[in-house]
């Protein structure tokens, strides 16, 4: 009799599923834990579990990689590749209740449909999923499609309207535009002046619960600028608790450590997450305050790199990563890899729109 169930290794696991998957894993775990294996597991978990929350997504895809990948750390990256998928726009953060009551969750996480945006030189981004297929193509463009990180290129065979083959397999086209969802651009004070007045209609009791402002200065490093309202004032982006789910960002006025007004982000009627609202608001006070974020721009050979040592808005992530790749870069919290040909437009987009600086020693 033919032996039915045999005992297989994690190598020959995670290969199968990368196979499964659409990719190609050559080695077994040097390659399996990058992003692009981890994107499609995500992918094809959320188009089983979605809407859900982020942290169901996290765990329903840790747990089906239990035993296959080390779980040292396993959580942290997941977490790091839902949170490029919504840059993406695989998947969609949206409101799932039109309620005031804290104790239910504010936001879930939903697949967005197949869809595509044009790139320069004929290529389309492809990003979205059905509920059968997180990639509903015919093998013969299948076999076109390269995985970089969680993006996924449809390559141009030059001669051929990718735009055409792709609406005929149900997919949908975005513009550039629409998905970059840029807001307009303004200076730091009128974006800051508007959000005051907004503010100023908003007083609040003095003391909130569990609220962490952002402060201190930019040589601090992200992470060691979180504070108590303790011995503070003026205006911040702040973080403060609520009933279920992670903090809630808002914008508040303090004096000498009371909360005189405060109005959660993102405010009604913008198309942004809450953590998207804050960063920008964030760039514009230490632009007002004298001390706007810096950026490195170093070159070498035929490239150049970005590096950012503090968050920026997705619609900004998105922008940067059009023109460029993202790289890891332990010396800074992003980074991102330009041909010195699109450098000094990358540049002067930080600076408009974000109103970053430039380090120049």
């Amino acid at each position: 009799m033919d032996q039915m169930i045999s005992i297989v290794s994690a190598d020959h696991v995670v290969q199968a599923a990368a196979t499964g998957l659409g990719l190609n894993v050559a080695t077994a775990h040097e390659e399996a834990a990058t992003e692009a294996l981890l994107a499609g597991a995500v992918r094809r978990i959320a188009g089983v579990r979605a809407p859900c929350s982020a942290r169901t997504l996290v765990f329903a895809t840790k747990a089906c990689l239990a035993g296959v990948l080390a779980e040292d750390g396993l959580s942290e990256l997941i977490e790091h590749v839902v949170d490029r998928l919504l840059t993406n726009g695989d998947l969609l953060e949206l409101s799932s209740v039109s309620s005031l009551d804290e104790s239910l969750p504010q936001t879930s996480l939903f697949v967005a449909p197949p869809s595509f945006v044009r790139l320069e030189g004929g290529d389309a981004l492809l990003f979205g999923m059905s509920e059968e297929d997180a990639m509903p193509l015919p093998d013969d463009l299948r076999r076109r499609v390269v995985h970089r990180g969680v993006r996924r290129i449809l390559l141009s065979l030059g001669a051929d309207d990718i735009a055409q083959q792709l609406l005929a397999y149900g997919y949908r086209e975005q513009s550039l535009d629409g998905w970059l969802r840029m807001p307009a651009k303004v200076a730091a004070s009128e974006l800051l002046s508007r959000t005051r007045r907004i503010l100023a209609k908003n007083p609040s009791a003095g003391q909130v619960e569990g609220l962490a402002l952002f402060g201190g200065d930019a040589s601090m490093g992200y992470s060691k600028r979180w504070c108590e309202p303790k011995g503070n004032s003026g205006s911040f982006v702040a973080r403060r608790s609520q009933a279920y789910g992670s903090k809630r960002w808002c914008f508040v006025e303090v004096q000498d450590g009371d909360v005189s007004h405060l109005v959660d982000l993102p405010l009604a009627g913008e198309a942004f997450r809450g953590c998207d609202a804050a960063w920008r608001l964030l760039h514009a006070l230490e632009a007002e305050n004298g001390h706007p974020s810096h950026f490195d721009l170093v070159t070498s050979g035929a490239s150049s790199t970005i590096k950012l040592y503090c968050p920026i808005p997705m619609w900004a992530e998105r922008r940067l990563e059009l023109s460029g790749i993202r790289i890891d870069d332990s010396s800074c919290l992003l980074a991102f890899r330009f041909a010195n040909a699109s450098s000094s437009g990358i540049v002067d987009f930080l600076q408009d729109n974000l109103w970053l600086r430039r380090r120049t020693s």
